[in-house]
């Protein structure tokens, strides 16, 4: 069983040679189709050879020879495009996140605030954190982070106290 292992062991029995691509198809029993490169007007500038290939802030390996340095800014796998832009489009003062858990099982009827991680290295940063009817929340980060990116987890806290988190996906909204 998995939850007796250490990652490190079930990285290396599922990704034994570091192709997360290849591991992905495998395990998904599917390969995602090639698609487009577009900018944040949608104008298309390349093509991509599926977006597995790709994460959010990622700059090399893109294939493409562009006149900038051009970063990830946005992966949609149901249109398979992947959006490309510069460093400073990869930053968002706003996460929306959905299944919020609260440690104390209670929802805050108004913002709280708090601390923030949505990285696991990442130092905890300043944020206001508002509760929504739907079980989902609104974080605010007090300055703009880099590369928000849906599939993270994201942490409050409050102090020491953990507060809330977030296993499952949150989206990334620009502000």
């Amino acid at each position: 069983p998995l939850y007796s292992s250490a990652a490190s062991d079930v990285y290396k029995r599922q990704v034994p040679d570091g192709d997360y691509t290849a591991a992905i198809e495998r395990l998904a029993g599917i390969k995602a189709p090639c698609g487009n490169f577009i900018d944040a007007s949608g104008k298309v500038i390349g093509t991509h050879r599926g977006i597995t290939h790709y994460t959010v802030g990622q700059h090399r390996g893109l294939g493409l020879s562009l006149p900038e340095r051009r970063y990830v800014c946005s992966i949609d796998a149901e249109n398979s495009t992947v959006t490309l832009g510069g460093s400073d489009e990869l930053y968002s003062s706003t996460a929306e996140v959905r299944g919020f858990n609260w440690i104390s099982g209670e929802t805050p009827a108004e913002p709280i605030r708090c601390t923030a991680k949505i990285r696991y290295r990442q130092p905890e940063q300043p944020a206001t954190a508002i509760a929504h009817k739907d079980g989902s929340i609104t974080i605010q980060f007090d300055a703009p982070q880099r590369a928000v990116t849906p599939g993270q987890a994201a942490v409050l806290y409050d102090g020491d106290t953990v507060l809330g988190v977030i296993p499952e996906k949150y989206s990334r909204v620009r502000s």
